[in-house]
């Protein structure tokens, strides 16, 4: 593989993440949740019964801003909480008809959406790049060799500059 292959991929990778990112944040207004709250319905409708703790982790959120987001959903009658007969302190997160509903629509819309882009590939194309993406999509969720180890909360852009500055 040459470097001209990677930065090829590279730029192209870096486009499609972005006009998809812009796509999403646009489509908020459609489905009347933000992009995170999508998120979290679609693992919380994947999972059927989930934990703050376990969306916290998911969405890569602390534990207080994943509260937030499923507060917004239970407001919108799209969850709803249950005590866990197991733990008595936890509450089980649930889809409820509406969500799993709204849920179903926006699945529904992005893959008419995908099948339009795809539909003049020809359908061998389709299913190996099916299988690069998920390919790819599990070597990015590995953790690297080579990278630092991550904070165990995300921190915000002015934590950081925070700590940045205290360390000059």
């Amino acid at each position: 593989m040459s470097s001209a292959d990677v930065d090829r991929f590279y730029a192209a990778l870096t486009t499609l993440l972005r006009n998809y990112q812009f796509r999403d944040r646009d489509r908020q207004t459609i489905c009347g949740i933000s992009v995170t709250q999508c998120y979290a319905l679609e693992f919380i409708v994947n999972e059927r019964h989930l934990t703050i703790s376990q969306i916290a982790e998911r969405l890569v959120l602390n534990k207080s801003n994943a509260s937030r987001v499923v507060d917004a959903l239970e407001v919108a009658g799209l969850v709803s909480r249950e005590r866990d007969p197991s733990n008595h302190r936890a509450r089980l997160i649930s889809a409820t008809a509406s969500g799993r509903r709204l849920h179903s629509t926006i699945t529904r819309d992005l893959k008419r959406d995908y099948k339009k882009i795809l539909s003049d590939f020809p359908a061998s194309f389709v299913r190996d790049a099916g299988t690069l993406l998920e390919s790819i999509a599990e070597r990015a969720a590995r953790p690297r060799d080579s990278a630092p180890v991550a904070p165990t909360t995300p921190t915000s852009p002015a934590n950081s500059r925070r700590r940045s500055n205290a360390r000059t």
